[in-house]
């Protein structure tokens, strides 16, 4: 069976916006959607002046307009379950609905199918040490409202665990309905699932992606020394003078189906996954949230051998890029350590300067970022970067000045997801236009499944 996964239809909410061609406008002006929060935009939100009057606290956050309010698709839902279901539920399942009505499925048509569904909701990143949620925030304080709710209803309806399980329900899917926790990584590691269920043969669709919202939706956060967010409230990724990253807001979902039915059927195609590899770190690490050089370095070769290439046939890795002294650092290693035998230097950039850091849905950016690349031609450059740590100048991975041209018949780009659990993704994908012979083994010699 064939290994090549296409992409079909996909919906996003980010912070530079909800249309695709607003969101590509946005990533082409080279900004970011990283934003000061006003002192009455907090107390209005219900944040404490005693908590964002602190030594520290950074009121600054990229927060994607989205409501249930303004959502598109929640037609059905009481006005009840509306009130009492985290916004993150209901943020994933407008997006599920959108993706397939980009793929030109309706949920009519779905009802029945035996489609997956993979994905995963925020883990309270930015939280601090309040670990403010939907329910703490709004529910809990709501004393009347408390009063009403059943325990099931509760649960239900800010539990992460029951985030998929309600679209399968929702739009009458039979397929497997699995929630992926794996923080950072938690959007990418879901496609790998669904390409894993794809590829098995076990469905010919699959819903998979992730949604993040902070809580209260207009807050900074409290810096920490030692911490991963950053004292300036800017996010440098891959920058010498990076300190740390930067909260936002959003999600998105896409629908995967194999290569060859995507074809027959003439469904619409963004982009082809060609190979995906998953795996944890292990014990190899400084801490538990640390990142891992030699974990990195293992998931992009696998992810390589999946897809049957080598390093020069990729031309431009979508990293994960913090912003983070240390995982910069680390990243930019792992890259060299694979890529180091190229003839040119490897472009490399992050979309999280531009959008922020989204949590669980930090995948979901990436992959939109890359997907309108290949359409267009072309990936911008990382916004806030100037100059590359000095570490890291002889390396073969650059950070680009410039705009990276892309061949959107053949160019090939990586993209790299690294959870806080170890967890970490990377995958190759392709604009698809370009068919090649698949190869019967791996660069490293092992048979292909």
């Amino acid at each position: 069976m064939s290994g090549e996964i296409a992409i079909v239809g996909y919906d996003a909410c980010l912070p530079a916006g909800r249309e695709r061609v607003e969101i590509d406008s946005f990533l082409r002006s080279g900004t970011s959607a990283v934003v000061d929060v006003s002192r009455d935009e907090m107390l209005a939100a219900g944040v404490a002046e005693s908590d964002f009057g602190r030594e520290g606290y950074v009121a600054r956050s990229a927060r994607a307009a989205w409501t249930p309010d303004t959502a598109r698709h929640l037609a059905g839902l009481t006005p009840h379950e509306l009130t009492i279901t985290d916004p993150q539920h209901l943020l994933f399942l407008d997006c599920c609905i959108g993706a397939l009505h980009d793929a030109g499925m309706s949920p009519d048509s779905v009802r029945g199918r035996e489609i997956g569904v993979v994905g995963g909701i925020g883990m309270g990143l930015y939280a601090g040490q309040s670990l403010d949620s939907y329910f703490t925030t709004r529910l809990q304080r709501d004393l009347t409202l408390r009063d009403q709710l059943a325990f099931p209803e509760i649960l239900i309806g800010n539990s992460s665990d029951h985030c998929v399980g309600r679209v399968s329900y929702r739009l009458g899917l039979i397929g497997p309905s699995v929630n992926v926790q794996t923080a950072c990584s938690t959007a990418l590691a879901a496609v790998e699932h669904a390409v894993l269920l794809l590829r098995s043969g076990r469905v010919d669709t699959v819903l998979a992606g992730a949604a993040a919202l902070y809580f209260p939706d207009r807050r900074g956060y409290q810096w920490e020394r030692g911490g991963i967010l950053s004292p300036t409230g800017e996010c440098r990724a891959f920058d010498s003078r990076a300190d740390g990253t930067v909260g936002g807001s959003g999600g998105g979902v896409f629908v995967l189906r194999r290569h060859a039915d995507a074809v027959a059927d003439g469904d619409t195609i963004h982009g082809v996954i060609e190979g995906i590899f998953s795996a944890s770190d292990g014990a190899q690490r400084a801490s538990y949230a640390a990142p891992a050089f030699d974990g990195q370095v293992r998931v992009i070769r696998r992810a390589m051998d999946d897809a049957c290439v080598g390093p020069d046939d990729i031309a431009y890795v979508e990293g994960h890029g913090t912003g983070t002294t240390v995982g910069d650092i680390v990243e930019l290693g792992a890259l060299h350590e694979v890529f180091g035998t190229r003839r040119d230097a490897l472009p490399v950039g992050s979309v999280k300067p531009a959008l922020g850091h989204l949590d669980t849905a930090a995948g979901v950016a990436s992959l939109v970022n890359v997907l309108l690349g290949l359409k267009r031609g072309w990936m911008p450059p990382t916004v806030h970067f100037e100059e590359l740590n000095a570490d890291a100048r002889e390396w073969i991975a650059q950070p680009s000045f410039r705009p990276v041209p892309l061949r959107t018949d053949a160019a090939r780009v990586g993209v790299s997801g690294f959870g806080a659990s170890g967890t970490s993704v990377h995958m190759v994908l392709s604009a698809g236009r370009a068919r090649r012979l698949m190869c019967s083994t791996s660069l490293s010699g092992e048979a292909r499944v």
